[in-house]
């Protein structure tokens, strides 16, 4: 409903995210980001994205169909629209 002014596209920005791990990880808090496939985050933070979404709930893209990483990765939600989502994921 509010994906408009809501949603940060962190493949194309991961700045504010990849601060605000940082600082927790800085003070020992541990950190998962959940719902995030693993294309739309840089890859030293890969490893904080467990695979998440319930296999009734994820789909797969299109240009996840040669990805390498697809067996880790979360996928995403059932109802993401690709034209409103992620615009620079890419096949790992």
């Amino acid at each position: 409903m509010n994906w408009d002014t809501s949603f940060i596209d962190t493949s194309k920005d991961f700045d504010a995210l990849k601060s605000a791990v940082n600082i927790a990880i800085t003070h020992g808090i541990e950190v998962s980001l959940y719902n995030f496939p693993l294309c739309s985050v840089p890859e030293p933070y890969r490893r904080l994205t467990p695979s998440t979404i319930s296999d009734w709930k994820r789909k797969y893209l299109d240009v996840c169909e040669t990805c390498n990483s697809r067996d880790a990765c979360g996928g995403f939600f059932e109802w993401c629209k690709h034209s409103e989502g992620f615009g620079e994921i890419s096949p790992l």
